[in-house]
């Protein structure tokens, strides 16, 4: 089994944060699927001449230096997912669906590998569902992970 480069306990940390913090999906319902693999913003992977993010949170990603360059080396390839992170009525993962689950899903969301600042404060992600996606920036105020800023990388 490859370790080097496996998704850290901080990384899970963070996904259970954006399980809790964000209020831009409906993280509440028992019935939250989550993909088994890692994935970086699907539009990205075929329009990557255009820049990931712009105006504020550009300028805040840019801040907080390697974070970018973090993220663009973890998210280069997929990373099989543990259930190591925390959501309010519990989650199940693709591979654990029966077929007629699948097919009456709502939605699966597929979350991106966590890029770190240089002074490992600092935290970017992606989180994709079936219509939408966005970027994530977290900070580590010495207790939590919160969230400061998100924007929004595609909507179909």
């Amino acid at each position: 089994m490859e370790t080097e480069g496996a998704i850290s306990q901080v990384e899970y940390d963070i996904y259970t944060a954006i399980c809790q913090q964000t209020n831009l999906f409906l993280f509440h319902r028992p019935d939250t699927v989550f993909n088994n693999y890692t994935g970086d913003n699907p539009f990205h992977k075929y329009h990557n001449e255009q820049p990931r993010f712009s105006g504020a949170f550009k300028y805040k990603c840019l801040r907080n230096k390697g974070m970018i360059e973090d993220y663009e080396v973890k998210n280069t390839r997929e990373w099989r997912l543990e259930k190591r992170f925390q959501v309010e009525n519990g989650y199940r993962f693709v591979s654990e669906l029966e077929r007629h689950e699948f097919q009456k899903a709502r939605g699966i969301f597929t979350l991106s590998r966590v890029g770190f600042s240089e002074s490992c404060d600092y935290g970017l992600v992606h989180i994709a569902y079936s219509i939408c996606g966005y970027y994530l920036l977290f900070h580590f105020n010495g207790a939590i992970w919160q969230r400061q800023m998100y924007f929004m990388s595609y909507v179909v």
